[in-house]
């Protein structure tokens, strides 16, 4: 995009012999409406280019929510809702309850159905409650499809979206009554 300045351009078109202080002052006070709304499309220009570029990485995603509603302080966290160490090592056919590694530790596996069910896990500090539709409403634009999720003011759950919300439902189309359309005048312009 093109970095304009209408003060240096004033000055680069005026003779050098027309460049006296109180003309340009009166140049830039004229030019200066024009000035508002072109700082004006260049900080929408900026916001948009930002949010073309948010992907639904947690990175990205955290990175913008932070850049909108806090911008300071940065206490908007996303964290994987699934648990880290999971590995499922059976079918649900074939009901397992926990099964353990014979590893170093014992660690536990955990099978698909013990998961939150959740993709990720949006942590809001309390301060920030007023903005919690505003957020809902950012995370519902750049999530990705089929995954869900659960808002957090501070410890208490703001909003859980599962998968099982998520997934579309085709409704049946009604059928058109015919004759009516049919009976009907139409006046055509």
């Amino acid at each position: 995009m093109i970095n304009f300045n209408p003060h240096k351009l004033i000055r680069q078109l005026l003779p050098t012999f027309s460049r006296k202080p109180l003309r340009l002052a009166w140049l830039d006070a004229m030019l200066s409406p024009f000035v508002r709304m072109w700082n004006e499309y260049v900080a929408w220009r900026t916001d948009e280019y930002y949010e073309a570029h948010v992907t639904c990485q947690i990175v990205s995603m955290e990175a913008y929510l932070n850049r909108l509603f806090d911008s300071t302080l940065k206490r908007i966290a996303i964290i994987d809702a699934y648990f880290d160490e999971s590995i499922y090592v059976a079918l649900v056919e074939e009901n397992y309850d926990d099964m353990y590694i014979d590893g170093d530790d014992g660690a536990i596996i955990y099978l698909a159905e013990e998961t939150t069910g959740n993709g990720f896990i949006v942590s809001v500090p309390e301060e920030l409650s007023d903005f919690a539709p505003e957020i809902r409403g950012v995370v519902e634009k750049i999530r990705p499809l089929g995954v869900g999720y659960v808002i957090m003011l501070g410890d208490v759950p703001y909003l859980t979206v599962s998968t099982a919300s998520i997934h579309f439902i085709p409704q049946p189309v009604e059928a058109i009554d015919m004759e009516v359309y049919s009976n009907t005048n139409w006046n055509v312009i």
